[in-house]
């Protein structure tokens, strides 16, 4: 049970195979983030025999993260200690490799530039993984976006550089890579009560 997690399809999801994979989020029956994640076969999902296979425990509870998967690795970004105005927000970022070895789990990566709670994030066909907005805590909304080669082990050994800024600030976004190659942030708001339908 839980809500504002990161979610994801794996390589292949939007072909009817990979998984779909989620992680962390804020389980309101405790008040509390969590670091559980899961996944789901597409393919299950389709033939209508979804069984929920549990992954390895983020290092960090945190609600809502941004959730990437990149043909190395699934990274869990950011996020915070609640979903609320209050929490502490995280400019952590957690690697998950995508092949299975011995010791199989969770790993720092590379910290972003500036925390980022509820921020939209996206990779593009060629590995580029973009983090857009988000809240930045102490009533701090972004308009920055930071992006980081994720096609490789040294390209997030690189780490996270920014890129042009929005024209207006979001958290709570959706983001992803057009056809086009631009990313596209879509909604979002940046205070408690207002919302965007600007893309």
């Amino acid at each position: 049970r839980r809500c504002a997690a990161g979610v994801c399809c794996s390589q292949g999801g939007s072909r009817g195979g990979g998984s779909i994979l989620t992680a962390g989020g804020f389980d309101f029956s405790t008040e509390q983030a969590s670091a559980g994640c899961e996944s789901i076969s597409v393919s299950e999902l389709l033939a209508g025999a979804p069984c929920v296979n549990v992954l390895p425990r983020l290092q960090r509870a945190r609600a809502c993260p941004g959730l990437v998967a990149s043909p190395e690795a699934v990274l869990a970004i950011g996020g915070g200690s609640s979903m609320f105005l209050a929490a502490d927000t995280f400019s952590s970022v957690e690697v998950l490799p995508n092949h299975v070895a011995d010791g199989w789990g969770w790993k720092a990566g590379c910290c972003l530039l500036k925390p980022r709670c509820a921020a939209g994030a996206c990779a593009s066909a060629a590995g580029q993984v973009f983090v857009v907005g988000g809240y930045g805590g102490c009533e701090h909304y972004e308009d920055t976006v930071e992006w980081a080669d994720a096609n490789s082990a040294e390209g997030l050994l690189r780490g996270w550089s920014f890129a042009p800024a929005m024209s207006t600030k979001r958290a709570g976004c959706a983001a992803c890579c057009g056809p086009d190659g631009r990313v596209w942030a879509l909604g979002g708001g940046y205070d408690e009560s207002a919302s965007l339908d600007s893309i």
